[in-house]
């Protein structure tokens, strides 16, 4: 058995991978070896390849980072889904890890933490999307205004900024889109980091969350949500992997009283 990375209470390990490299094709076949019958099912259900190729990969990396926790080998691994599609490891059990996975347009992510609720979304601001109109939509009233009274070359970003960190809320929570999106609502300032309020009737408290950002070169929006009323400031750790093949080393966010970090696309190299 290999020797487990350790997760810690305070702090979310994000792990990324570029779905779109050049991968030998013996490494894609070890990877689609390692599915379940239902990912084998979903797999196969994508009709274009770079759609299977993007699920693949991001199933390998799920695998492969969680494995590292546990001490076990990926394919000793066996996860189960709430109703809402939430995943937990179910074997090996009695593990206090929690994990969730997102991808957007070539890009993989993962976040790992110890004993507390974590989501993770990742998007691409390149996508055609009516952002004012999505948001009247969707978001909470003070959002949208505060949207509107960005400049309009803003507004894209400033769109993404907020749907990213709603729905790694809502995958937190581990209830999908059955909370509404319009029942909680961020504010974003350039001096403090995001924070949530949320609608009468909504039974949850904003103290016990804190929220990140990571902005992975200008291509991809990164948001982490934490379910911890911890009084230490949540950290981040980040590390590129390519699954089954090679990590690059770990590297801790500097604190800076905002919890928003903009990095290089390549950071950190892979060794």
């Amino acid at each position: 058995m290999m020797e487990a990375l350790q997760a810690s209470e305070g702090r979310v390990d994000l792990w990324y991978t570029y779905q779109d490299l050049a991968i030998d094709s013996r490494l894609l076949e070890t990877y689609a070896g390692l599915l379940s019958e239902d990912e084998s099912v979903r797999w196969r259900r994508f009709l274009f390849e770079r759609d299977r190729r993007r699920f693949l990969i991001a199933r390998a990396m799920l695998r492969d980072v969680v494995s590292r926790y546990v001490g076990c080998e990926p394919c000793s691994l066996a996860f189960e889904y709430n109703p809402y599609g939430k995943p937990a490891l179910a074997s090996p059990p009695g593990q206090s890890i929690r994990f969730n996975l997102s991808h957007s347009a070539g890009l993989a992510v993962c976040a790992v933490t110890r004993g507390h609720d974590v989501g993770v979304d990742v998007e691409s601001p390149e996508r055609r999307t009516d952002v004012l109109g999505l948001a009247r939509r969707f978001f909470a009233e003070s959002e949208v205004a505060a949207l509107g009274r960005r400049p309009p070359e803003e507004q894209r970003r400033t769109f993404f900024e907020y749907w990213t960190l709603k729905e790694a809320y809502i995958k937190a929570c581990g209830r999908g889109l059955s909370i509404p999106l319009d029942a909680f609502g961020f504010t974003l300032r350039a001096d403090r980091p995001p924070t949530i309020g949320f609608a009468a009737g909504m039974a949850d408290d904003p103290g016990d969350w804190q929220f990140a950002q990571v902005f992975l070169g200008q291509d991809y929006p990164i948001a982490l949500a934490l379910r911890s009323c911890r009084e230490e400031e949540m950290t981040v750790g980040i590390r590129r992997i390519i699954p089954l093949q090679r990590a690059g080393d770990a590297a801790v966010l500097p604190c800076n009283g905002l919890r928003r970090w903009t990095l290089e696309s390549e950071f950190p190299e892979l060794s």
